[in-house]
C-alpha cells in the first residue's frame, strides 16, 4: 500500500478503503497500471494538503477551492497537465496569486494591493493556463458560486454544512 511520506493520518471522518480495491490488488498488478503523466502531478488538489496544515491555512485551502472550483473542474477535464503538490499548495494558499499581482509602488498611484476576496483577477498561467489567464486578467470572472448561487464567502469555510 502507497504511503504518504508528507501526509499525516487521515481524519476520523475520511472514509476507510474499499473492499473492492483490496480484491482488485490481487487480480491487476499495480506496476501495470501506467498513467499518462508524473505520478506526482495531481488534476485535483491532494486530500493530504489539508490534513497536515494549520487550520487558518485549511480554511484558506478550502475557501480557495470552493471559489475556484469550477475551474479545477475543468482544468481537469481539459488538457491542462496537473500540478505537483507544492504547486496545489501555493494555488490553494495566497503564494501564487500574490505574485501574479503587480509589486506595489508607493510612487504608483494606480497600483493597489493584493485583494484576498479576489485573488484571481491578475490571471495565473500555471493554474488557468495562457489563453484563460490573458482573459482572466482582461477581466472575466472566474469566481464558482454555491449550489444555492450565493457567492463564496470565507466565513463558508467554517460552515460544516457545507
Amino acid at each position: 500500500m502507497l504511503q504518504l511520506c508528507d501526509g499525516k493520518p487521515p481524519p476520523l471522518w475520511f472514509p476507510k478503503q474499499q473492499s473492492v480495491w483490496v480484491q482488485a490488488i490481487n487480480y491487476i498488478s499495480p506496476a501495470d497500471l501506467k498513467g499518462g503523466q508524473s505520478p506526482h502531478c495531481f488534476a485535483f488538489p491532494p486530500l493530504h494538503l489539508f490534513w497536515g496544515t494549520s487550520e487558518q491555512n485549511q480554511r484558506m485551502y478550502y475557501y480557495h477551492l470552493l471559489v475556484l472550483w469550477k475551474e479545477i473542474s475543468s482544468c481537469a477535464k481539459g488538457n491542462l497537465q496537473g500540478l505537483m503538490t507544492e504547486e496545489w499548495r501555493s494555488i490553494l494558499g495566497n503564494t501564487y496569486w500574490k505574485s501574479m499581482w503587480p509589486r506595489l509602488n508607493p510612487s504608483d498611484v494606480g497600483s493597489s494591493n493584493f485583494d484576498p476576496t479576489q485573488f484571481w483577477i491578475k490571471g495565473g498561467p500555471l493554474f488557468f493556463g495562457d489563453k484563460s489567464s490573458a482573459k482572466v486578467a482582461s477581466g472575466l470572472d472566474m469566481s464558482s458560486v454555491l449550489f444555492c448561487h450565493f457567492e463564496v464567502e470565507i466565513d463558508v469555510a467554517d460552515d460544516i454544512e457545507v
